[in-house]
Order: structure tokens, then C-alpha cells, then sequence
């Protein structure tokens, strides 16, 4: 009975062991794995702040947010000239229908 036990305990520590071991080593490789994403970011805040917590302007995105602003001003000046004329047409044709009523 004991030499069964004694058996059946070695069968259960040579089937644990294999995947306790399997554990340890994917926790290690993701720890490592999470410092290395953390390096990664902070690398990348550093060059956006500095340490006094300041935004340091990065001209590309500066030239592009300028470029956007043109871009915006021109397209809110067409969408109004464009709205002033689509005005003028519209009160041309009720011009034009209260025409057409007072002929009836």
C-alpha cells in the first residue's frame, strides 16, 4: 500500500513538474517582455516632455497642424461662397415663382 502511494506521489511530481516549470519560464519571458514595452514608452514620453512635465514642440507636427489650419480656412471660405451663391439662387427662384403666381 505505501510502496503504491510512494508511486502514485512520483508520477504526480514528475507531471506537475514539467508544467510548473513551463509556468515559471512564460512568466519570466512575459516579465521581460512588459520591461522592455515599459523602456519603450518611456523612451518615447521622454522626448515629447521634459522632466519639468513641459511639452516640447515637435516642428513637424507643428508645420502639419498649420498645414490642417490653411487647409480648414480654405475649405470654411468655399463652403461660404458657396452658401452665398446657393443664397442668391434660391432667392432668385422664389423671385422667379412669385413671378410665375402673379401671371396665373
Amino acid at each position: 500500500m505505501e510502496s503504491e502511494k510512494s508511486t502514485f506521489v512520483e508520477k504526480a511530481v514528475f507531471a506537475i513538474l514539467p508544467m510548473t516549470f513551463s509556468g515559471i519560464v512564460y512568466l519570466i519571458s512575459a516579465l521581460n517582455d512588459a520591461s522592455h514595452r515599459i523602456t519603450v514608452l518611456e523612451s518615447k514620453v521622454q522626448v515629447v516632455v521634459t522632466s519639468d512635465n513641459r511639452m516640447i514642440i515637435n516642428p513637424a507636427a507643428e508645420l502639419a497642424r498649420e498645414k490642417l489650419r490653411e487647409d480648414f480656412m480654405k475649405i470654411q471660405s468655399t463652403a461660404s461662397i458657396d452658401h452665398t451663391e446657393n443664397k442668391k439662387d434660391v432667392e432668385l427662384l422664389v423671385w422667379r415663382i412669385a413671378a410665375l403666381e402673379k401671371h396665373k
